[in-house]
């Protein structure tokens, strides 16, 4: 459903950014609001008519986290004379000119790639402060999905502005949801208000789009996408690029160009690029099959995406909000597993386990698997539940601090019983009976671990955290047999081969280390990431395939028995929640987390027929 226009009459101020960034968007020092006349009133608190930004004519007022016009509308901004009297132009193109000085002003574009045609005007030359300080124009976030350039009223002529190299500002914004770009084209932006005379309550900036009135007679999410769709040229995330002012490949160079990856060192990364293997990334092992926005992830630390979980081709665990959500793809429905917003109670008591009465807890990793869900909290809790039965098993808090939990894990011990294995940021590694839930160890480390892996013998331990080395552990004694060298960042994922003999390492610098743990002297290949870091691996369960993710938009397909040459590139939008196989391999997910296009996305094995080859 289209959301209705805003429309707000002149003298209306609105903010210009969106979600709570309260101090404006153009700089930290002054407030800055579309407004129509003013009378002296106060902007956000700030009562100086200089530190006042005009804009007339006011019509439809939209943000996406700045000033965007409709095409065919106009902003035109200019500070006020020293007078307090208009100095505004009109102009027949949307566009921002903002008077920084007596013949010098900046203009926001919302597009690299795609700037309208400006006309700008002559202001007074009355000495006006400067509304974007170079230093400090771009330190706000909500400025960073825009070009600066400078624009010499005197001689009708703009130039890029290039001082103050917004790079790693502007790509905060591409880091962030996918609707920030383009929500202003279709209408799902929400907005910041800083005076009450022009307020949308809740119904009114979601425009009664609710799930309920996008669910058919057959339960079935109007926005959803199946592959015939796709086939005939709908977009699998439903993204109506037709309606938007660039087109998805525009879109995804703006992506490419502007994304920055976050690391924690700055070890240089100058020779990184040569150690990375060459991989033809044209193979398809995966075709789109279904995209729902019924169930939509959510991330609560943006290092941690284990929040995806397959347990059959028809069946997947997620994160949403403060929820476990189970996801029927045969029944197209979703259904509440784990309720974390509440109390979390444990029904079971065993002799030797601590249970704990949590509340509000934020679920920040997870894993399931033998009929048993585990998941970790952001205040260092442990829920455990038993899928066949009613209610939580088990839930404590691991330490008295607080500390992240960042990993949880489910394997079979060399002596055929199931554990659980937790690492966060307190340091430890502890290791739980998934019976008794009674701890069975506990291993401390020097650094916060921020992800663990038992091999299939259940004999070594991976251990991988807040340094740039990852860890091999004998799993008896405890003791470090190994110091995997390579990574130039912290780690955050891991999984072992099948065959127990290849472990995969996914770190802060973009690569993916293969290791032979037959030979640890030396990585057997690096794989490249395109755009951030590593954060989610999986190897199928017939070890044919491995799969990883990145916070956003790629996912990568490996042939692991075509020794990691030969690759499939899934592109999509949005940050990555977690990416699973089914145990069948028949069936890939990934989960997307975006306010508006928040989704899971479904993707079938290609099985080709040996006389079809033959055509191929």
């Amino acid at each position: 459903m289209r959301r209705r226009p805003v429309t707000a009459p002149a003298g209306t101020r609105v903010g210009l950014t969106s979600r709570g960034v309260s101090n404006g968007v153009l700089g930290t020092s002054h407030a800055y609001h579309l407004a129509g006349p003013t009378n002296g009133t106060r902007d956000n608190g700030k009562r100086s008519t200089e530190d006042r930004v005009r804009a007339r004519p006011y019509r439809t007022v939209r943000a996406a986290g700045g000033i965007i016009s409709e095409p065919g509308e106009v902003f035109v901004v200019s500070s006020p004379a020293k007078d307090g009297a208009d100095a505004g132009p009109t102009a027949s193109r949307p566009f921002l000119a903002i008077r920084a000085g007596p013949t010098t002003g900046f203009d926001l574009c919302h597009s690299p790639l795609r700037f309208p045609p400006l006309r700008h005007f002559s202001l007074p030359s009355s000495p006006l402060p400067s509304y974007i300080p170079e230093d400090s124009w771009c330190k706000n976030r909500r400025t960073s999905a825009f070009l600066l350039r400078r624009f010499d009223f005197a001689s009708s002529r703009y130039a890029e502005f290039d001082s103050c190299r917004p790079g790693s500002v502007m790509a905060e914004y591409f880091n962030n949801d996918l609707d920030d770009i383009v929500e202003d084209y279709y209408d799902t932006g929400d907005f910041d208000y800083f005076d009450n005379e022009f307020v949308l309550d809740d119904q009114q900036a979601h425009g009664n789009d609710s799930e309920l009135e996008n669910v058919d007679d057959l339960g079935t999410q109007k926005n959803d996408t199946s592959a015939s769709e796709y086939r005939n040229g709908k977009d699998m995330q439903g993204i109506p690029w037709e309606r938007l002012i660039f087109s998805r490949d525009e879109y995804r160079q703006m992506r490419l160009k502007m994304y920055m990856n976050y690391e924690n060192t700055s070890i240089p990364r100058d020779g990184l690029e040569k150690e990375c293997k060459n991989v033809d990334h044209k193979s398809t092992f995966y075709d789109f099959h279904y995209n729902t926005r019924l169930v939509k992830s959510t991330i609560v630390h943006f290092q941690l995406r284990n929040l995806i979980w397959a347990t059959s081709k028809h069946d997947v665990y997620m994160v949403q909000n403060y929820s476990v959500m189970h996801w029927s793809s045969l029944l197209r429905r979703g259904s509440e597993v784990v309720n974390g917003a509440g109390k979390v109670v444990p029904t079971q008591k065993h002799r030797g386990s601590s249970p704990q009465q949590l509340s509000r807890v934020q679920i920040s990793t997870m894993s399931v698997k033998d009929n048993l869900l585990v998941a970790g909290g952001f205040q260092g809790e442990l829920i455990c539940k038993s899928l066949d039965q009613p209610g939580v098993s088990f839930s404590t808090k691991l330490n008295d601090d607080g500390d992240i939990t960042n990993a949880v894990g489910i394997h079979r011990s060399s002596c055929g019983s199931t554990q659980v294995v937790t690492s966060g940021n307190d340091c430890f590694v502890r290791t739980f009976d998934a019976e008794t839930f009674v701890q069975l160890s506990r291993l401390s480390f020097s650094w916060s671990v921020n992800n663990t892996g038992i091999s299939p013998d259940g004999k070594l331990l991976a251990v991988l955290g807040d340094d740039i080395d990852c860890l091999m552990v004998d799993t008896q004694s405890g003791k470090v047999i190994e110091n995997l060298k390579g990574h130039l960042d912290y780690s955050f994922a891991s999984a072992w081969h099948p065959d127990g003999h290849i472990l995969a390492t996914g770190s802060q610098d973009k690569t993916c280390r293969l290791w032979d743990v037959r030979n640890t002297s030396e990585s057997l290949a690096v794989l490249k990431g395109k755009i951030g870091a590593i954060r989610g691996i999986t190897f199928s369960t017939d070890g044919r395939l491995m799969a990883m993710a990145e916070p956003a938009d790629f996912v990568h397909v490996y042939d692991a028995k075509a020794d990691y040459w030969r690759a499939q590139e899934i592109d999509l939008f949005g940050e990555i929640a977690g990416l699973s196989f089914s145990p069948d391999a028949d069936v890939l997910f990934v989960g997307v987390a975006d306010r508006t296009y928040g989704s899971l996305l479904e993707f079938s094995r290609r099985k080709h027929d040996h006389y079809l080859n033959a055509f191929l």
